[in-house]
């Protein structure tokens, strides 16, 4: 109860107090005037005196009693207008206390629903962490001396799930691992988890070479970052292994596959083209390049190459070599190209396509060679066989000068055999130990 409401029920019960007085006041009154018809002796024998006072009295005793009321609702209006107000100020304060509450429990809803979204994602990440395919280290104090792993980085490690593979450890329980970059074996906090958080930055694609204690060997790619709290206190790390050791594996393999190819384009004078269709991209082999004389980076699209070509072959191997690719076969063309020192040089390329599910050609790919020297040497086979079919339709009218000629029938022969083999083509007439045809 409010001091106000107290002060209102006490002018209640005072005013309550002041009515019954009053009321007995007036019955007393009524009492003394209307007490029966008095007779002449009891009126005489009241002092007419001490009537008057009596009335005096109690108009006095009914003034005073009417003014306290008067000043006893007055107090009593002043009182329910402060209650009044109170009420209000009550009423403001519990529709606050209303929305409070109901942002009290909004805010306790939400802590619920977050509680239950972390540990949902604890939960998810608890999976995730377990079913990962690649290490993932968490160091759980500043100076890394506690690291644990997942299941992946228990395999790779050849730890126990609750076993600390940190090498800054008090007492390492893996003293037989050891960790080499470049060749050169890491010491504790040269470990790329120790250099981020040590150091408070972000350590991306550090190779390590780890040989374990149980004889394995492997190659790893390892990213590392530091953890802090909210207060921006470091709390430790985490980094991320992933065993590229089979991949290692495949890159020599490649490179050495690319030197071998490499050696074979030089020997063989010979060069590979890639094709992107999508894009216009061309990318041509260093040997390539020198076939046409070329620094690296040249010809990098369909067009650099086009201007390369001769222009009365270029529409006659694109028609030839778009019409195989149609009809998903391999290619064949020959074709001329300008040299860097300014000759037309003869080329023969090779190849084929590749083709996405729509059947649409998205790569096409070829291996060039210079056949400048075989076409020079079929060139001047055709010559003397011109040559040859003009002798002999000579030696058919002069047949009785026939023995000069006939010799230089059988010289040209023997050249034009000479000019075959070196284009390495088979020969085109077999002589007998005298020379003459068989």
């Amino acid at each position: 109860m409010t001091p106000a409401e107290k002060s209102r029920i006490k002018l209640l019960a005072e005013i309550e107090e002041l009515r019954l007085q009053l009321e007995r006041a007036e019955e007393a009154l009524r009492d003394i005037v209307s007490s029966g018809d008095p007779g002449a002796d009891d009126c005489a024998s009241i002092d007419p005196a001490l009537l008057k006072r009596n009335e005096e009295l109690l108009e006095s005793e009914s003034i005073s009693t009417e003014l306290r009321l008067r000043d006893a609702y007055s107090h009593i209006r002043i009182v329910n207008e402060e209650i009044r107000i109170t009420s209000e100020e009550l009423q403001v304060q519990s529709e606050e206390l209303l929305v409070k509450n109901r942002e009290l429990e909004r805010l306790c809803e939400e802590s619920r629903r977050s509680e239950e979204m972390l540990a949902a994602a604890n939960n998810r990440m608890r999976t995730l962490l377990e079913t990962l395919p690649v290490a993932v280290t968490i160091a759980e104090d500043p100076q890394c001396r506690l690291i644990t792993t997942n299941p992946a980085g228990s395999r790779m490690f050849g730890a126990s799930p609750e076993q600390n593979i940190s090498a800054s450890g008090t007492v390492r329980e893996q003293p037989g691992n050891r960790y080499f970059s470049s060749k050169r074996e890491l010491e504790p906090h040269e470990m790329p988890m120790q250099v981020a958080v040590s150091q408070n930055r972000i350590v991306e694609n550090f190779e390590i070479e780890a040989r374990l204690e149980d004889g394995r060997r492997w190659i790893g790619l390892v990213s590392a970052a530091p953890l802090h709290d909210r207060a921006g206190t470091f709390t430790g790390g985490v980094a991320v292994v992933q065993d590229i050791t089979e991949l290692k594996r495949s890159e020599e393999a490649l490179r050495e596959n690319e030197g071998r190819l490499r050696l074979a384009q030089e020997s063989a004078h010979v060069g590979i083209w890639d094709w992107n269709v999508e894009t216009g991209e061309v990318d041509f082999t260093p040997e390539l390049n020198k076939l046409y004389g070329l620094p690296a980076g040249t010809v990098t699209t369909y067009s650099d190459w086009t201007r390369l070509v001769h222009p009365d072959d270029i529409e006659r191997i694109e028609a030839e070599r778009d019409e195989k690719i149609a009809g998903h076969e391999s290619f064949d063309v020959e074709f001329r190209a300008r040299h860097s020192s300014g000759e037309y040089r003869w080329l023969s390329t090779i190849g084929g396509a590749l083709y996405n599910e729509e059947g649409k050609v998205t790569r096409v790919f070829g291996v060039n060679s210079d056949i400048t020297e075989r076409r020079r040497a079929e060139e001047e086979i055709r010559r003397y066989t011109g040559e040859l079919q003009d002798l002999n339709e000579e030696l058919s009218i002069f047949n009785s000068s026939a023995v000069g000629r006939e010799l230089r029938m059988i010289e040209l022969k023997n050249e034009i055999n000479e000019l075959c083999a070196a284009a390495g083509l088979p020969p085109r007439y077999e002589m007998d130990f005298t020379g003459d045809l068989l």
